[in-house]
């Protein structure tokens, strides 16, 4: 049984090493392909997947590429700390190496340095790589135990000569969601609690409801996401391929995942565990800001899919309209709308849950992440007729007064379904007037 599973393993590394290869000659500039064939090797035994990662970190640094260099880095540094002195021969890279590519990465994320372009060097011919993989044409699915025109050992060799191909690459930054915003000493220190993760298709990274445990960098492959509307139902809210974070709404409100995220292929990602957020104190004013922007323009987005304030207009007007919108973070018991007092504008919930008490009634209401309050104060120009405060840390978006008096005339179909919900909520009593 045991060697059954064995190689099957073994057949699954060769199957990706041959999808690697061939992507490669398709996109010949890619070094996303060229970690994924270093990996392969590395799996493999082969010492010389340690060459390629070097020479793909070199590029990237050099053409500010910040997913590839971090994800090079990753696969490079923990193969070396996986393995003991000496098992990978000249594949071993001390830890004085290991520090000074560290250091040259954290610059790079934060200065985005003009690294030196590297000379192109003499390489085997992609010429002989392509007769060499057109040689295995139609052996993919054979078994790499079984008699084959190609042996294992051509097969690694060709992935080899393709991977190091020489190549020079323009200087157009990439920087990544997140770890691009962080100081360079910051970087240098959130590296060893970084860890690379594979997914199979299907898999969960994230669950709605769960307590996060961390933030995912996909580096390949693609996922769905989606989350439970009201009545229980999924909604796909949209698909993210590499170089996404997901699972930062963390970092900013501590709260449930909002949303589940599945893989929709065999996905690859660094993951920054939660038990490292404390290192993040020292920045957590400027990593606030960054997210509050980028975080809360994704939800806006899914936000569109799910609220029937956007559903009613085109799409070009929605952009104009979520452009009027401002972020706020709410503190656990913090008071947004006092009863009795002018309102502040409409509110929609990104993350979190809102507490609705009205004096005179025992049970208070809730409202959680898609819901809108504000908008009968809103639209009969009266006082709040309720009390609302955040049950926890909450992420929410508002629409000042002035400028909702602003898309009266230009939206009257989104006042046409807000007059709607506050009718709804006034006869129904299931949720609080405000």
């Amino acid at each position: 049984m045991l060697g059954g599973e064995q190689n099957q393993k073994m057949w699954q590394i060769y199957s990706t090493l041959r999808l690697s290869m061939g992507d490669l000659i398709i996109q010949p500039h890619s070094l996303a392909k060229r970690i994924e064939i270093a990996i392969c090797l590395e799996k493999l035994g082969d010492p010389r997947f340690a060459e390629i990662l070097l020479n793909v970190f070199e590029k990237s640094i050099a053409s500010h590429q910040g997913l590839e260099a971090l994800w090079s880095f990753k696969v490079l540094s923990d193969s070396m700390s996986q393995k003991k002195q000496g098992d990978l021969g000249s594949s071993q890279i001390s830890q004085e190496k290991l520090a000074t590519l560290a250091n040259t990465l954290a610059q790079s994320f934060s200065l985005l340095l003009d690294a030196k372009q590297n000379i192109a060097t003499e390489l085997p011919s992609l010429q002989q790589a392509e007769e060499i993989l057109a040689s295995d044409q139609g052996t993919q699915d054979v078994h790499p135990n079984s008699p084959t025109k190609l042996s294992d050992a051509q097969l690694v060799d060709a992935a080899y000569i393709l991977s190091k191909q020489a190549l020079e690459l323009p200087k157009t930054p990439k920087p990544i969601p997140f770890f691009s915003a962080l100081s360079a000493d910051l970087i240098v220190s959130l590296l060893p609690h970084l860890q690379l993760k594979d997914f199979g298709l299907a898999d969960i990274l994230v669950e709605e409801g769960e307590q996060s445990l961390g933030l995912y960098l996909i580096c390949s492959g693609k996922v769905n996401i989606s989350r439970r509307n009201q009545q229980g139902q999924p909604i796909e809210l949209a698909t993210l391929y590499r170089g996404a974070v997901v699972g930062e709404m963390a970092l900013l409100t501590n709260s449930p995942r909002v949303a589940t995220v599945i893989a929709k292929e065999s996905v690859q990602t660094i993951t920054l565990q939660s038990d490292a957020y404390p290192l993040l104190e020292t920045e957590k004013e400027q990593i606030k800001a960054l997210l509050s922007k980028q975080v809360g323009a994704r939800m806006l987005q899914n936000l569109v899919k799910c609220s029937p304030i956007f559903q009613s207009i085109s799409k070009e007007s929605q952009q104009e309209l979520l452009n009027l919108f401002e972020s706020e973070i709410a503190q656990p018991n913090e008071v947004l709308v006092a009863q009795g007092k002018p309102g502040r504008g409409l509110f929609l919930i990104l993350d979190g849950s809102i507490k609705i008490n009205r004096r005179g009634e025992l049970n208070a209401k809730w409202l959680r992440e898609g819901d809108v309050f504000g908008e009968i104060s809103l639209l009969n120009q009266s006082p709040a007729t309720a009390t609302c405060s955040a049950v926890r840390k909450t992420l929410l978006y508002r629409l000042s007064p002035e400028k909702f008096a602003q898309i009266k005339d230009q939206h009257p179909e989104v006042i046409q379904i807000l007059s709607e919900l506050s009718l709804y909520r006034s006869l129904d009593e299931l949720f609080s007037l405000i």
